[in-house]
């Protein structure tokens, strides 16, 4: 009996362990990549927060740097004007250079040419000498003008620098003074998309890429080999990407991965995933799950074996004790002392049924005492019977 029962148990729970499984499995599929997409999302914002914020940052930066360059220009203008002399001392423009904390100054006469300055090289440059210099072509023809040049290579030397150019008060020349962008070249490369990505954190494998929405171009990953690589050589769909979350299931270096890709602006941001990680986090999952169920049936498989030991087979074994004194004559009920409904239901009505028979035997046996039948009653099952064969 407890055998059929735990039989039984062990096939319901299988059966069960096996739906619950596979359950398992699509409800984790699908919690999984909700999850990957909600942290993706939650990447690609602070992403894009990021970006925002430096940008304005460096405009800040280069605002300031072109006001602070015209400002120096405009006291170059003044000191040049009022201190004449400093127009044919190399060595006093210098010391002024320092002073105002630039690193160049150049004096250009009315044709735009220059004629002195701290860089002695730099003389007979002229506002035609190259695309860098022709900025300022324009002053040349209103004398109201007061400009500052974005940050450029310079005609010279191919020199990262910021030129800012006033004319002099006195009309007799333009005045400009040149400045190494360090502040902002440090804030342009700490807030560079690079340095952006390095900032975001991510799960071990998961990789972050920045693409160039024009050709595809890597602009920045967390993974250091496809920097400066086109995703399209290396199988990302950027193609794919819209506005709106879109998600896709594709091979990358010969292994599957879970991609999640956003358009944004002139980019799209790209995350992989693998899915071998995916699909081993569902498993062990349902490993657990598949542990728990078979610990739960084992303590059940005990409990119950317990329970029928203790319960059902002790009352079923009275019962049967009781049967077999009555059947002896040296009882005449079955006691009813089991605290289980069905086995006390069973005694009391093995009571009834042996009251019947007793009660049917006494009716009997005065039936036959009025009747004065001759009658022998004998037990054949105790009775041997021999016969005797001869031939």
């Amino acid at each position: 009996m407890i055998k059929s029962l735990t039989r039984g148990l062990f096939g319901i729970v299988l059966v069960g362990l096996i739906s619950i499984i596979t359950l398992n499995y699509y409800f984790c599929f699908s919690r999984n990549h909700a999850q990957l997409e909600r942290i993706s999302e939650d990447y690609f914002r602070q992403v894009s927060t990021l970006i925002r914020e430096n940008q304005n940052e460096l405009d800040t930066a280069l605002e300031d740097f072109s006001n602070t360059s015209l400002r120096r220009a405009k006291t170059a203008s003044y000191v040049v004007e009022h201190y004449p002399e400093i127009e044919t001392d190399i060595h006093e423009l210098k010391k002024l250079a320092d002073i105002l904390e630039v690193d160049e100054i150049h004096l250009f006469d009315l044709s735009g040419e220059i004629y002195f300055g701290t860089h002695p090289e730099y003389y007979h440059f002229t506002f035609r000498s190259g695309e860098q210099m022709n900025y300022f072509l324009p002053m040349l023809e209103d004398s109201s003008l007061e400009m500052c040049q974005e940050i450029t290579p310079n005609t010279a030397e191919n020199k990262l620098m910021q030129y800012a150019a006033v004319w002099r008060e006195d009309g007799k020349g333009i005045i400009q003074v040149g400045l190494v962008p360090e502040r902002v070249m440090k804030i342009q490369e700490e807030n560079s998309l690079n340095n952006i990505v390095s900032l975001i954190p991510s799960e071990k494998e998961a990789e972050l890429y920045i693409v160039s929405k024009e050709n595809g171009d890597i602009l920045a990953s967390t993974n250091a080999a496809n920097k400066e690589e086109n995703a399209e050589r290396i199988g990302l769909p950027w193609k794919e990407a819209t506005a709106s979350m879109e998600m896709v299931h594709i091979k990358i270096g010969g292994k599957k991965h879970c991609v999640f890709l956003q358009e944004h602006q002139d980019m799209v941001y790209i995350r992989t995933y693998p899915s071998r990680l995916l699909i081993r986090e569902i498993f062990l999952d349902s490993g657990f799950i598949a542990i728990y169920i078979l610990l739960l049936f084992v303590i059940t498989a005990i409990l119950l074996r317990h329970y029928t030991n203790s319960k059902v087979v002790k009352g079923l074994n009275q019962i049967n004790r009781d049967m077999k004194d009555i059947e002896n004559g040296s009882k005449s009920y079955v006691n009813n002392i089991t605290q289980i409904p069905e086995l006390s239901e069973l005694a009391d009505s093995i009571n009834v049924m042996t009251d019947s028979i007793r009660s049917a035997f006494r009716n009997f046996s005065v039936a036959v005492e009025k009747s004065n039948i001759q009658m022998g009653i004998y037990d054949y099952s105790k009775v041997q019977f021999t016969r005797d064969y001869t031939g």
